[in-house]
């Protein structure tokens, strides 16, 4: 409306680690509030349309809006939701992801945003950390190598800082990584999980649900039990370091860290059935660090271009039960299954226990597609145990229940395991990244023939082996649905789970900061784009006279002597010519600024109040072309006492 306001703002800072109080002796804090002394100022802003500004312009950005982010090194999301561009995972998908991501606006590894969109301007940024740790600092300099901005501080500090010249902001702060927050004040690391459905209306999961009973429900093994000393209590102890239990809640307790899940087996203690039923492996779990869960989705479709070549593990509880006489979480020694014109076809030809699942996972940290496994009871045929593929049932419980499983079934216990995509295997880094359908390209296939071993070559197989597993999921189908994954998914669906990461040191592929946080933003999407003569002409048709009519007053006055109208919405260079109906130039006004309006006090060129009546207005603005207002205006006798 092009009216003037006023506005001030005062820094100020706030401590209130107690509430005064005079009765006791400390007294609590007497000075709560400080305001600012400094930059005591009024500043006028003027709302008004932008298209006339510079020759046209076209605002693309809103206040907060953030570039998309390349990371080139190192890794860390300084606490921050990360969500891949579409580009990105198609890459991914086809094998030609670079491990160098590039995170959608917004929803990257750096807070980058927009304060003053009209400011942003088209061009390529990389940002550097000089370290890994909370004493870095960043610095960002343009495609030419110069330095724009430097940190203020360290990111040991939350601070958020204004890089005018590129109307950006970039606030940075070290994250703490997941694990040992048993006072839940950063939630253990977890940001938040969710799963999503295509179409909402055909939602299927439902999962196993963990809880607190003495049960095989109880399958995430988080909280305040950590040294029971009773059974049952004892066959559920919690592992340290989560005592609020925030791992029990990621997608409502049906996914978890796997080195938090249960280990339990069969058993009898002190007269108390132990069913088991535990996913995990007791071994190796204890080498799996908090630190390293990364942010991760895993997705279900029926596109067999994206399925996942995974082995299938036994989840009997005695080996005396299984099909094949298989022990738990060793790979089932049943026909594989293969691809062939995308359809499944079992293959007795190749080695078995291979299948494929119906998904895939990828490391939204690192940019890289996970290996997988899922798990399968070949002791339930009726809960589709034994057919080497992962298609959970919707049944929890049989009842009544038997000695060996207490009648809990979970679906079949399809379970599905998620790998890292590098973890330090026999004592070095190796590279676990999901290379193709191949089984000899499974990056820990020869330790899984040792699985079955006991003693301490079997140990440090499963130690190796499980060691690299960082998420689970514990499927069982929505009650009411039965239906084929592979070819009857109602809709695609994908389960998000988002974690802290710390900045911290790790070499991406050709990564040019030796390991440091490095990341590469591009502001083209979001830049403001100007001397659009499109624009710039259409934004002429917008050229008004207010108020028009003019009735004697107008809110732009300020006294009882001012006569004032805007002509708005105008080109930075015009020539505005104000005429009477019989073709007469009464006042002509040449503008060559940024402003796009000028104000006319009802004057002609004389200086003389101008008549009651109509009158045309003529702008011409050279290539950007004419426009022609007609006003009208009825003036007040001059009032020199009161207004």
């Amino acid at each position: 409306n092009h009216k003037e306001y006023y506005f001030t703002v005062i820094a100020y800072g706030q401590n209130q680690y107690q509430v005064f109080n005079p009765t006791t002796a400390s007294g609590g804090q007497k000075i709560p509030f400080l305001a600012g002394r400094r930059n005591i100022k009024t500043y006028t802003a003027i709302p008004h349309q932008i298209d006339s500004e510079k020759g046209g312009t076209i605002q693309v950005a809103q206040y907060g809006d953030g570039p998309e982010i390349t990371r080139l090194d190192g890794v860390g999301n300084g606490g921050g939701e990360l969500e891949l561009t579409l580009t990105e995972v198609k890459d991914i998908m086809d094998g030609n992801g670079s491990g160098q991501p590039t995170y959608m606006g917004g929803l990257g590894p750096v807070a980058i945003k927009v304060v003053d969109p009209l400011e942003v301007k088209n061009g390529e940024y990389t940002l550097t950390l000089d370290g890994a740790n909370g004493n870095a600092q960043w610095e960002i300099t343009d495609g030419a190598g110069a330095v724009i901005a430097t940190a203020d501080t360290t990111i040991s500090f939350y601070n958020e800082q204004i890089i005018p010249d590129l109307g950006l902001s970039v606030a940075m702060q070290q994250a703490p990584a997941p694990g040992g927050d048993d006072e839940g004040t950063y939630d253990n690391g977890v940001i938040f999980s969710e799963i999503i459905y295509e179409d909402p209306s055909k939602e299927w999961w439902f999962g196993i649900k963990d809880d607190k009973s003495y049960t095989p429900f109880n399958w995430i093994l988080a909280g305040t039990n950590t040294n029971p000393t009773e059974e049952p209590a004892t066959l559920y102890p919690d592992q340290n370091g989560d005592a609020k239990g925030n791992f029990e809640n990621i997608v409502n307790g049906t996914w978890g860290p796997y080195m938090y899940a249960s280990a339990n087996n069969r058993s009898v203690v002190n007269g108390f059935d132990n069913y088991g039923m535990g996913p995990a492996q007791s071994i190796g779990r204890n080498l799996n660090d908090a630190a390293d869960l990364h942010s991760v989705d895993i997705v279900f479709t029926t596109d067999v271009s994206k399925w996942t070549r995974v082995p299938v593990f036994e989840m009997a509880e005695d080996a005396a039960l299984s099909e094949h006489g298989d022990k738990k979480l060793t790979q089932r020694q049943d026909t594989s299954w293969t691809l062939e014109n995308g359809a499944l076809k079992r293959a007795p030809g190749l080695e078995p226990g291979w299948s494929y699942f119906p998904g895939y996972a990828i490391d939204i940290e690192t940019g890289k597609r996970l290996n997988m496994a899922f798990g399968e009871n070949s002791w339930l045929p009726g809960q589709n145990g034994n057919d080497m593929l992962w298609n959970p049932t919707a049944t929890l419980l049989m009842l009544p229940g038997n000695t060996v499983n207490g009648g809990y079934v979970f679906g079949g216990q399809h379970v599905i395991y998620v790998f890292a995509d590098e973890d330090k295997i026999s004592g070095s880094n190796t590279d676990l990244e999901y290379k193709g359908a191949n089984p000899n390209d499974w990056p820990l296939k020869d330790l899984m023939a040792d699985l079955v071993k006991t003693g301490g070559l079997g140990n440090i197989a499963k130690a190796n082996f499980w060691r690299a597993c960082r998420w689970i999921g514990m499927p069982t189908l929505r009650p009411g649905n039965n239906f084929d994954p592979y070819t009857e998914l109602p809709t695609q669906t994908r389960i998000r789970i988002r974690m802290n990461s710390a900045y911290s040191n790790r070499t991406l592929a050709g990564g040019p900061n030796g390991g440091n946080p490095q990341f590469l933003f591009n502001t083209a999407n979001i830049a403001t784009r100007v001397y659009q003569d499109t624009i710039g002409k259409s934004a002429m048709e917008t050229i008004r006279v207010v108020p028009n009519p003019y009735y004697g007053f107008s809110t732009y006055e300020a006294s009882q002597l001012d006569n004032l109208v805007k002509i708005t919405n105008l080109p930075e260079t015009c020539t505005i010519s104000i005429f009477t109906p019989n073709g007469t130039m009464i006042r002509q006004i040449r503008k060559d600024n940024s402003m796009t309006y000028v104000e006319w006090d009802l004057k002609n060129t004389y200086n003389v109040p101008i008549a009651s009546g109509v009158y045309i207005i003529h702008v011409d603005a050279g290539a950007l072309g004419e426009k022609i207002v007609k006003w009208f205006g009825a003036l007040r006798p001059v009032d020199l006492n009161s207004f």
